[in-house]
């Protein structure tokens, strides 16, 4: 749509078109009267999907399926375009429809089924003759498709690896936060429960400070004397007051 518009503002045509984006006739409903169009063209999808499959990768790989594939048989929107013409076309409106090699018998046939036309049906097939371009015209036409195609790709894996960067940026950044303020919610708690120990280690103290001596030296016997520990002290050492008694 973007590319039609600005064709036609290039070619000074773009107030005597009117763009509609949809499915097919979907976009006429409340704009299009009744059998007010003196023509439709189309240049619908029509490659059946057995030959979908073996289409070439410079078809494949560089236009959309919706824009390629007509169905089982090629002939979906066809049938559709078909039905539903009669509908806005004038008395006297044509339909111009591109077909695809052996497709042409096929959609005479449904024209002529469908009874919808008010009018004597002319069926005119125009084949053009196919123009095969120089080796070296085809490559260079190729090239530059391909060329935009990678451009467009770039674009958009450049959009994502910025998005991507933006998202890792943000994230590592509430990882931070999330440390920080965890560090400091545990060392806060680690104040106050040390500072309630030392309290009640200074309760303890001051209520018996006997009791708290022998506390703290049963503690220091504790971390002291493990397995095949040796320690040499004098008899009279103040730290074997507690062994020495009975």
């Amino acid at each position: 749509m973007q590319i039609a518009l600005k064709n036609a503002q290039k070619h000074d045509c773009k107030d005597k078109i009117i763009f509609l984006h949809g499915d097919l006739f979907k976009p006429f409903m409340g704009r299009i009267k009744q059998n007010s169009l003196d023509a439709i063209i189309s240049n619908p999808p029509y490659i059946n999907s057995y030959d979908f499959k073996s289409l070439s990768p410079e078809i494949k790989n560089n236009e959309p399926k919706i824009a390629l594939s007509g169905g089982i048989d090629g002939l979906d929107y066809y049938r559709k375009i078909i039905k539903k013409s009669p509908y806005y076309l004038t008395n006297g409106g044509f339909i111009a429809l591109e077909v695809g090699i052996n497709q042409s018998k096929t959609v005479k046939e449904l024209i002529i089924r469908e009874n919808s036309f008010n009018q004597e049906i002319e069926i005119v097939d125009v084949r053009i003759k196919r123009v095969d371009l120089p080796p070296e015209n085809e490559k260079f036409i190729f090239d530059r498709m391909r060329a935009e195609r990678e451009r467009i790709a770039k674009q958009y894996r450049a959009e994502g690896q910025e998005e991507s960067a933006k998202i890792i940026a943000e994230t590592e950044r509430e990882k931070t936060v999330i440390l920080a303020e965890a560090y400091k919610t545990a060392q806060t708690l680690r104040g106050e429960g040390e500072a309630e120990s030392i309290k009640i280690y200074a309760e303890s103290f001051n209520q018996d400070p006997e009791f708290y001596k022998f506390y703290r030296t049963l503690e220091a016997y504790t971390k002291t004397f493990k397995d095949k520990t040796t320690v040499l002290l004098s008899t009279d050492s103040e730290f074997l007051k507690y062994l020495n008694k009975p």
